[in-house]
């Protein structure tokens, strides 16, 4: 029998992709009247930005990880989010926060002024975003809002813009002027050749149903460490001018409640699940550490791990003999069955094995 994405994950995937995102937030007191600086990047977001005063800002995770800025006035707002690049790519994460204007009910009836396209930022040269307008029907308290993500160097940041006043065209100026009040450090590295995400032109399929592999420690502790290094390399190396080469990734299948499958594009042994639409995806795909571990010129037995990106941490739960699906993936975040967790963020790192991980 041939499970498919859509049926087999609804239920359990929604609810357990929605939990995982759920973060704490605090309320980040600014000086009044001084711009915010993200000080791992060096972005600075004005106190005005496109003539409306910043009202509040929000931590959603600890170090500045992610925060969003909210500017409101006179039936004009703005918010400005940057949060850490640890999975996907700028179509990915355009895509989920689409989903999130879509589907309020505060926005219902909103229906996009044309197509969804690429933009490029002030002073560069390469499309390196994506931007949507909506407008709104007759009766809605707004007429028009808006959306544009990219990303400089390791982080996103989105734009989001909603006004009682403005039309489309209006609200794309709008958002253009906001976009050119930003400082964005030159020397950050922007993705290139960004364009909307496509349906993928078959979904996967799942004939059989995945079991645990058996477990390798050593093969635990490498998969680990390796997604710990390649994170903090990133984020600890030299900033780069070099734009971004992205992986092309195609939307696979729906589950629901803003949860998304995305893969390669012609590859079907691996996929990742977008969580929302802040950066937290479920990578799922072929075990590299086993392949390591196996040696030159030999073959690895089926292994494929699975590994939830937060953003300041990779936690991996255990192995499975073939790609599991997006149920199974469900089945075993929401047993706990954790192998491995490592820091990817700070000094200093940290590594949690749980109890016969390592035998």
């Amino acid at each position: 029998m041939i499970l498919r994405f859509a049926k087999l994950a609804l239920s359990a995937c929604s609810a357990l992709c929605l939990s995982a995102t759920v973060a704490a937030q605090e309320r980040l007191e600014l000086p009044e009247g001084e711009g915010w600086t993200h000080e791992h990047s060096g972005i600075v977001v004005p106190f005005t930005l496109a003539g409306v005063d910043r009202t509040h800002a929000t931590a959603y995770s600890p170090d500045a990880l992610n925060t969003g800025l909210s500017f409101d006035g006179g039936g004009e707002m703005l918010s400005v989010y940057v949060y850490r690049k640890t999975s996907g790519n700028v179509p990915i994460w355009f895509e989920q926060a689409r989903y999130g204007i879509e589907s309020r009910d505060i926005y219902a009836g909103a229906h996009p002024a044309g197509l969804t396209y690429s933009m490029t930022l002030p002073g560069r040269s390469e499309p390196s975003g994506l931007q949507a307008i909506y407008t709104m029907p007759e009766e809605a308290s707004f007429k028009s809002t808006g959306l544009a993500l990219f990303s400089l160097g390791n982080w996103y940041i989105k734009l989001r813009a909603t006004s009682e006043k403005h039309d489309a065209a209006a609200l794309e100026a709008w958002m253009r002027q906001a976009l050119t009040e930003l400082v964005l450090p030159e020397e950050l590295g922007a993705a290139s050749a960004v364009r909307a995400i496509q349906d993928c032109s078959e979904p996967l399929e799942f004939r059989k149903k995945a079991k645990d592999a058996p477990n390798d420690g050593a093969a635990n502790l490498l998969s680990g460490m390796l997604g710990q290094m390649v994170l903090k390399d990133v984020d600890e190396g030299e900033p780069v001018k070099e734009p971004e080469v992205a992986t092309e990734w195609c939307r696979d299948s729906d589950l629901g409640n803003n949860n998304r499958v995305y893969r390669p594009v012609d590859s079907r042994d691996r996929y990742l699940i977008a969580a929302g639409d802040s950066g937290v995806g479920i990578s799922v795909g072929l075990d590299e550490a086993a392949q390591l571990l196996a040696g030159p010129g030999k073959r690895a037995k089926p292994r494929y791990s699975v590994t939830m990106h937060h953003d300041n941490r990779n936690v991996s739960y255990v192995a499975q003999d073939r790609l599991p699906s997006p149920q199974r993936v469900a089945e075993l975040i929401q047993g706990k069955r954790v192998t491995i967790s490592v820091s990817t963020w700070g000094e200093g790192s940290t590594i949690e094995m749980s109890p016969g991980a390592l035998d």
